[in-house]
């Protein structure tokens, strides 16, 4: 009985020390050396990420990272924290060129501007520019170029390009 206890304590942490790994890598992480820098991808993070698709051409990714292994990121859309099906993509970390990680509420936040600015152009036609000061066509060409600026400007406060570039400094450690 002794025996069988002892095999089964041995067989349950050598089962424990290969599962360990596997739990260990829920994270990404990039490293850059020369700056200082090191930004961690985990589950649930917007990302977009630059790679090497089909036949070596490069492709671009942006969507919410699912699931971390050690040679690959499961990236889909999520609506609430709940999947969208069939939006799930693998992507090889070694094809990875290039990331971007944005912050938490960058979407909410932006649309959250850009709805303030429409509301906010409203009533800026209505209460100064209907006046008599200016004619119907003056009015509507002031209302679209303050909408057309600070449209430029939002998406200036949030750019969406590809920064960061392995090879650049930016290491993919594992």
């Amino acid at each position: 009985m002794d025996a069988v206890k002892i095999y089964l304590f041995f067989l349950s942490l050598f089962l424990l020390s290969l599962s360990a790994p596997v739990l260990a890598q829920n994270t990404l992480t990039f490293t850059n050396t020369l700056k200082g820098k090191q930004i961690l991808i985990k589950p649930g993070d917007l990302v977009k990420f630059e790679y090497n698709g089909y036949l070596g051409q490069p492709q671009v990714i942006e969507k919410s990272v699912l699931q971390v292994t050690e040679t690959a990121v499961v990236l889909g859309q999520t609506v609430f924290g709940n999947v969208v099906p069939q939006t799930e993509w693998t992507l090889l970390t070694p094809d990875i060129t290039g990331f971007r990680k944005f912050m938490k509420g960058r979407n909410a936040l932006k649309g959250g501007l850009r709805l303030a600015t429409g509301v906010g152009l409203a009533f800026f036609y209505r209460e100064a520019l209907s006046k008599d000061k200016f004619t119907t066509t003056q009015s509507i060409l002031i209302t679209f170029g303050i909408g057309t600026a600070t449209s430029l400007l939002i998406e200036a406060m949030f750019p969406k390009k590809v920064k960061n570039r392995i090879g650049q400094g930016w290491i993919l450690e594992k």
